[in-house]
């Protein structure tokens, strides 16, 4: 549990933006990284969060080791990923189990700790259950990350629809990987802003689109950020253009009714499992006298 602290008033909150899919294999872990890393290069301090119930994704990717969990210490550790960039993982390794109840993190140390970046960049995992929803929905700004695989799509629709069902504040976005031509991103991305404001009422901003480029694959393997490694590539000089508007032409708005970002993503994931075991106390019979 997160308890508070009297630095809440004191230490302003960097804005968060979450990444998130509706499915695996969409290259969402490669562009938060590669993002945060572009970003990183333009003199912006950048917290890297990977926030997947099946985490470690990131880690591998960049080569590094992985940061010790949140969820498993109650402390916020990092590992650095580039001079401005650094990473922290939120849930523990498949399989480590988090002891919510023995957890006491102070709200005003979060938020401390949080206000040493300029902004906190996360990987959400994919799908709609709460756990890998708990990072987009305490997020500012959530881009939605879809391929023009036809699931893909789909599955991006039911999610960025289940987030402005439980956060309808929060800043969407699109924005489309592996897209073999800028008129094939564009009417992906017309058709999915169609499907928002026709079903939900709501918009969704275009944020672009990055080019399908092997040398993504081919740094992944590598576990070579591909936006440091080969910077002058396709797909590296979309991520950085990417960045530039992040920073400069427009940059994620905090909400102010929110609290400390991590704080948030706790209080969420504490309050998942405290349901789901509740259904599961519901669904055990009752002992026999």
């Amino acid at each position: 549990m997160v308890a508070s602290g009297s630095k809440l008033q004191a230490c302003p909150r960097p804005p968060a933006l979450a990444l998130v899919s509706g499915k695996g294999g969409v290259g969402r872990s490669s562009l938060s990284l590669n993002l945060a890393l572009s970003l990183g290069t333009l003199n912006r301090s950048i917290l890297l969060i990977d926030a997947d119930p099946h985490p470690g994704h990131l880690a591998l990717l960049g080569g590094v080791e992985s940061p010790p969990s949140l969820l498993a210490t109650g402390c916020a550790q990092t590992r650095s990923l580039s001079p401005s960039v650094d990473l922290l993982q939120v849930f523990p390794p498949v399989g480590g189990n988090p002891h919510l109840d023995d957890l006491h993190m102070d709200s005003g140390a979060l938020l401390a700790f949080e206000s040493q970046y300029d902004l906190l960049v996360t990987d959400s995992g994919p799908g709609i259950d709460a756990d890998s929803q708990a990072a987009s929905q305490a997020a500012d700004a959530v881009w939605v990350i879809i391929t023009p695989e036809l699931t893909a799509v789909a599955d991006g629709y039911a999610t960025g629809k289940r987030l402005q069902q439980l956060e309808s504040q929060i800043q969407l976005g699109c924005l489309v990987n592996a897209a073999e031509s800028a008129e094939e991103a564009e009417d992906l991305q017309q058709g999915f802003a169609d499907l928002f404001e026709r079903f939900l009422g709501a918009q969704i901003d275009n944020r672009g689109y990055i080019p399908l480029d092997r040398t993504v694959r081919d740094a992944a393997k590598n576990q070579t950020p591909f936006s440091l490694a080969r910077p002058s590539t396709p797909a590296a000089l979309a991520v950085a253009d990417l960045a530039i508007a992040l920073s400069e032409r427009h940059p994620i708005v905090t909400l102010h009714h929110h609290r400390a970002y991590l704080e948030g993503i706790v209080d969420l994931v504490s309050a998942s499992l405290d349901g789901s075991m509740a259904r599961r106390q519901a669904q055990e019979p009752s002992p026999t006298t």
